[in-house]
């Protein structure tokens, strides 16, 4: 009998727990009509960024102003437009005139431009003691801008030292020569030293060491690695030193010069593109590795602060910096962008030295003031 109840209380709790399972397998009944949703809470960055978007919305525009080069500012207004409902004005100034430009405009009350790009020197040594900008760090806000593994070197670069009020999102070769093809044959440059071969003399455009730009880093470059002796020799070649980097490419590719020192990354692509007989070429010596024209800083006291904010996380992203690298010629210092760089790209394995840091570039106004007595340049 004792068995019997046993075998009986057995399988009624048998009964239960496998209808307890079969309950629990049944999916939740549906909330009933009217229910509302519960909300997931967004992130906190995605919460900031859709604050930065709602008010740059308003502010309508993105004031930029750029030093001279080539920049895709056609492209970029586009899509800032279509992506996010800001236009872009956009204004490009040679660098010796962009300070001195702000400067008059602030003293007449003026505050114009939001963000600034270009070459980082004239922002170390000009703009960012004379306190005309932000830190930046805290704008970048997108994770996407922000992914240290996207970046060379495991991080965006900041230029200067905290609070960083400027990025280089350029991580380029300093193309030390382009030849024209049809006057210089294969072989017959290898080494800075061959550019003091008679047969040169006269034959050799210098981009403009006394300002900001290519010919400054590289009279920079050289003047560390071979030092004041070579420049010197190189001085007696009698160069044809200018400062329009159009005509410069241009003189080359028609063959009014054989060699151009630090050419400049746009000008020289588009005659390269249009079939020109012109071509980078690496002396033995090697390169730097610098940030061209490709630096970023948020300028204070900006009318559009969000909308500066939007151009700066865009400009880092995959999209702003495939755009860029394809427009101005010069190599993004992302890592992950989905198409190969087409110009004088960087090499695996292959050491570079930057040069575009704070204290080299409070370096540059001494170094620019001895090229241009060095080489004759006259104002």
């Amino acid at each position: 009998m004792k068995r019997l109840c046993w075998s009986v209380m057995v399988a009624i709790l048998t009964v239960l727990v496998v209808g307890a399972c079969r309950l629990e397998e049944r999916p939740a009944p549906a909330p009933p009509p009217g229910t509302p949703a519960i909300a997931i809470p967004a992130a906190p960055w995605q919460q900031e960024w859709e604050r930065i978007l709602a008010e740059a919305r308003k502010e309508e525009t993105v004031t930029w102003y750029s030093f001279t080069g080539a920049v895709p500012r056609d492209i970029i207004g586009r899509i800032l437009s279509e992506k996010y409902g800001i236009k872009v004005d956009f204004m490009a100034v040679r660098s010796v005139e962009l300070f001195p430009k702000v400067v008059n405009e602030r003293k007449a009350g003026l505050f114009i431009p939001d963000v600034l790009s270009g070459g980082p020197g004239a922002m170390v040594v000009n703009f960012k003691p004379s306190g005309f900008l932000d830190p930046i760090e805290s704008a970048v806000v997108l994770p996407e801008a922000k992914d240290p593994a996207g970046w060379l070197g495991g991080q965006i670069r900041f230029i200067d030292k905290g609070p960083s009020r400027i990025i280089s999102f350029v991580a380029s070769l300093d193309n030390p020569l382009a030849i024209n093809t049809e006057m210089v044959q294969p072989g017959e440059l290898k080494s800075y030293q061959d550019l003091l071969l008679p047969k040169w003399k006269g034959k050799i455009v210098f981009n403009d060491p006394s300002v900001d730009g290519p010919g400054l880093s590289w009279y920079f470059a050289v003047k560390e690695s071979l030092g004041l002796d070579y420049l010197r020799q190189l001085a007696k070649q009698e160069l044809v030193v200018i400062i329009d980097q159009r005509l410069q490419a241009e003189w080359l590719a028609r063959g009014k010069y054989a060699i151009w020192l630090a050419p400049s990354d746009g000008p020289l692509s588009q005659f390269r593109q249009s079939g020109a007989p012109v071509q980078y070429l690496m002396p033995v010596e090697g390169t730097a590795l610098s940030s061209g024209g490709g630096s970023v800083a948020l300028m204070n006291r900006a009318p559009h602060p969000n909308a500066a904010r939007v151009f700066i996380n865009w400009l880092l992203s995959r999209e702003g910096q495939a755009i860029w690298q394809k427009g101005a010629g010069q190599q993004s210092a992302r890592l992950d962008l989905p198409d190969a760089f087409a110009g004088n790209a960087r090499q695996e394995g292959v050491k570079y030295v930057w040069i575009s840091d704070e204290e080299s570039l409070l370096k540059r106004p001494a170094y620019a003031k001895d090229a241009a007595q060095l080489f004759g340049v006259v104002r």
